[in-house]
């Protein structure tokens, strides 16, 4: 995970295979995601698979 959405951009952290995080903004080829309340950054939208959310309130 990078600061800017371009491969010089400083890395930030790594995540991992099978996480699941908040969709922030999305770039051509760089999606912005939350990986926690402090920290957020972005990755290649060529890791990064959309799951859709469904949250029913009663």
């Amino acid at each position: 995970m990078r600061d800017l959405p371009n491969l010089n951009g400083k890395e930030l952290a790594k995540v991992n295979v099978g996480e699941q995080f908040l969709v922030l903004e999305e770039k051509p080829g760089w999606t912005k995601i939350k990986v926690s309340e402090t920290v957020q950054g972005w990755v290649s939208s060529d890791y990064v698979q959309e799951v859709k959310v469904v949250i029913k309130v009663n």
